[in-house]
């Protein structure tokens, strides 16, 4: 009888056995419910991770932990390749060659960003934060060269257009301005601006030779090369004088004035290169009545001199 029990004992174990390992052998398990579940990065370095298959066997989206810390998403597309990419800050998504198209996440500054690529990866548009924390918004051409500008610059708005010839052209609230920058976006100089100042609106122009001319409510001016004035029309107000004049430069010094003198009267002076007068014509410098000339020697000492009073 014991022999009996015994035996069927071994044998109600083995069934119960084989039903358990045909069972485990079932990946299927079926509807899960549960309060949580925790998936762990085992010893080894394995790390932990949760993937869901679609019904062509391919992994449709998987959830795993980062590789030294956080967690990781992707999402694959119908072909089984990445699609979208979630990382700790950032988010990118990929075409069907897998190539990124779109990263939206946060910058070293701390700052949020967007950056769009073509088909061929490569960046087009930037939408972020500057240096400063202003707003910026950058377009990009094929050689991956900024095209357009958009921000705001000592907290006015500003957008900078460039060419694929080297130039550039920039509006801000006060002042339009265009800008030769060569090939490398480095050498800046100022081709023409026309802005609004403290007097009121100006336009200045200047060439490849560095000449430059001005234009605002009051004066038109001139500069060589090397920054020194050539031409002066109009009233300057940090000068005694009344009324408009001309001035003519050479070197800097003065060669040539026209304008309103003495008593409100006419004059016309003429100077040698070191910027001393040496002849004057217009009225007298006595009541500016009438008619006076003078010359003068290079240290400023008469030496002939006419009046038209009879």
């Amino acid at each position: 009888m014991k022999q009996y029990f015994t035996g069927f004992f071994t044998g109600a174990c083995l069934v119960v056995s084989a039903v358990m390992f045909m069972g485990a052998s079932d990946k299927n398990l079926g509807d899960i419910v549960v309060n949580s579940i925790t998936v762990m990065t085992k010893d080894d370095g394995t790390r932990g991770s949760i993937e869901i298959i679609d019904k062509n066997g391919k992994v449709a989206v998987g959830i795993l932990s980062g590789s030294t810390s956080g967690g990781n998403i992707y999402i694959s597309n119908r072909d089984g390749e990445y699609g979208t990419i979630i990382l700790p800050g950032s988010i990118s998504t990929y075409n069907d060659d897998v190539k990124e198209t779109v990263l939206l996440g946060t910058a070293h500054n701390g700052s949020g960003f967007i950056k769009t690529f073509d088909a061929d990866e490569t960046e087009k548009v930037f939408l972020g934060a500057a240096v400063k924390g202003h707003g910026l918004i950058k377009t990009y051409d094929s050689d991956e060269k900024i095209k357009i500008l958009l921000g705001a610059i000592d907290n006015s708005g500003a957008i900078i257009l460039n060419d694929s010839d080297g130039m550039s052209s920039g509006l801000d609230s006060k002042t339009f301005r265009i800008w030769d920058r060569g090939d490398d976006f480095k050498d800046y100089k100022e081709r023409a601006i026309f802005g609004v100042g403290k007097i009121g609106p100006y336009l200045m122009l200047s060439d490849s030779d560095g000449m430059s001319s001005s234009l605002d409510s009051k004066a038109f001016r001139t500069w060589n090369s090397d920054g020194k004035p050539t031409t002066f029309l109009g009233v300057d107000l940090d000068s005694s004088l009344e009324g408009a004049f001309l001035k003519t430069f050479n070197d800097g010094q003065e060669t040539v004035f026209v304008g309103t003198g003495d008593h409100s009267g006419g004059m016309l002076t003429i100077s040698n290169s070191g910027g001393n007068m040496v002849g004057a014509f217009g009225v007298s410098p006595d009541d500016g009545k009438d008619g006076a000339a003078i010359l003068l020697d290079r240290y400023g000492d008469a030496g002939w001199s006419a009046s038209g009073k009879q």
